[in-house]
């Protein structure tokens, strides 16, 4: 668990800064990092979201730090279209309530268009 703690070095936090993040005693935060108490769950994640790495990193099981968020279908396709313009946003919408055999007409005709 000795990682937890040069993570939290690295990310420039003082174990009082942790602990009030994370509303709990300095001393617990210590206990983790020293590997004389094993976190729960809850508090892996709120290290892992706080430190911005994975539970894998924060446990020493992994050399990438990158964190993975997985998120509900819906609100990642509302993302994915709020970024893009009305136009783009309107072929979509409309993309989607087309039939197998629709579709298959419009890729044709996409495909015809990409080539000229």
């Amino acid at each position: 668990m000795g990682e937890m703690k040069q993570i939290r070095e690295e990310k420039g936090y003082t174990l009082q800064q942790v602990a009030d993040k994370l509303s709990l005693t300095r001393a617990s935060i210590s206990l983790y990092e020293n590997g004389k108490r094993q976190p729960s769950t809850q508090i892996l994640l709120a290290l892992s979201k706080l430190y911005n790495v994975s539970i894998d990193y924060l446990l020493g099981n992994s050399t990438n730090s990158v964190a993975t968020t997985v998120m509900p279908l819906e609100q990642a396709r509302e993302i994915f279209l709020s970024s893009l313009s009305i136009d783009q946003q309107e072929v979509i919408s409309k993309v989607l309530t087309l039939t197998s055999y629709q579709l298959v007409r419009v890729q044709c005709y996409m495909m015809g268009l990409m080539d000229k």
